[in-house]
C-alpha cells in the first residue's frame, strides 16, 4: 500500500510540475514581443444586460419548429431562400446544399465553393462558406472564411469570384470573410471577422483586441467602369 501510495504521489507531482512548465511557456509566447500572434490586448468590462422586455421578451415561438435533415448533414451555417419551399445552406467542405418540397425532404448539392478536400481537417483548402444571400441577379453570395466572395447560379451551378482573400483592404488582408447581406441595388455589406488569424485560429481573435470590420462592395449594374462586372469600395466601422 505505501508503494501504490507513493507511486500516485510521485505521478501528481510529476503532473503537477509538467502542467506549471507548460503555463510557463505558453505565457513566455503569449506575452513575450516580437513574436506571432501580433496583436494586442485590452483588459474588458462585461456590461450589463439589456432587460429582457419588449422585442427582447421571452416567448416559446420556436417550440413549434420542426427539426429537418436530422443526421444527414454536417456543420450547416448559413441559409438563404428564394421561395418558400426551397432552401440553401452552407456545409463543412465547401458544399452549398439544396433542399425543397412541401417538408423539405428533397436535397442535393447545388455548387462547391472549394477544389473538394478528404475532410474538415482541409478546410482551408475545401472552404467554409459562412455566409448566403440571393442577389438582385438570382446568384446565390457566398461568403468563404478561406477563399473569399462568390456569386453562384445554383441552377447551372457556374462560379463567379468577387473577391479573394489574398487581396488587400487598406493594407489589411481579410482572413475571415463571415456573413453577408444585399440591398436592392446588389451592393454587397460583408463582415470580415478577423485580419489577423484565420477561422481555424479564431481564438486568438477572441482572445485579443478586436480586427474586424464591415465591408461594402459596390455591384455595378450599370455604367461600370470595369470590366470585371463588379467595382467596389470600403468603409471601415
Amino acid at each position: 500500500m505505501r508503494q501504490l501510495m507513493g507511486f500516485i504521489s510521485y505521478l501528481c507531482h510529476r503532473l503537477f510540475r509538467l502542467t506549471v512548465d507548460i503555463t510557463v511557456l505558453l505565457m513566455i509566447f503569449v506575452l513575450l514581443p516580437g513574436i506571432p500572434p501580433y496583436v494586442s490586448f485590452s483588459s474588458y468590462e462585461p456590461q450589463e444586460f439589456l432587460p429582457l422586455e419588449g422585442p427582447l421578451t421571452r416567448n416559446n415561438v420556436l417550440d413549434a419548429a420542426d427539426r429537418i435533415m436530422d443526421g444527414k448533414i454536417v456543420g450547416p451555417e448559413s441559409i438563404a431562400s428564394r421561395n418558400p419551399e426551397e432552401i440553401f445552406v452552407s456545409l463543412h467542405g465547401g458544399k452549398i446544399l439544396r433542399i425543397w418540397g412541401p417538408r423539405f425532404d428533397h436535397f442535393k448539392i447545388a455548387a462547391s465553393i472549394g477544389p473538394g478536400c478528404d475532410g474538415p481537417w482541409q478546410e482551408r483548402m475545401c472552404g467554409r462558406p459562412l455566409g448566403l444571400r440571393f442577389a438582385p441577379d438570382g446568384r446565390l453570395l457566398v461568403a468563404d472564411a478561406y477563399l473569399g466572395l462568390f456569386a453562384v447560379d445554383v441552377d447551372t451551378g457556374e462560379q463567379e469570384k468577387l473577391f479573394d482573400n489574398l487581396q488587400e483592404i487598406d493594407g489589411l488582408v481579410p482572413k475571415i470573410p463571415n456573413d453577408l447581406d444585399v440591398d436592392a441595388e446588389g451592393n454587397i455589406y460583408w463582415s470580415d471577422t478577423s485580419t489577423v488569424c484565420s477561422l481555424d485560429e479564431g481564438v486568438i481573435e477572441y482572445l485579443s483586441d478586436p480586427s474586424g470590420r464591415l465591408v461594402c462592395q459596390v455591384y455595378c449594374i450599370v455604367h461600370c467602369i470595369v470590366k470585371c462586372g463588379y467595382c467596389y469600395y470600403y468603409f471601415f466601422l
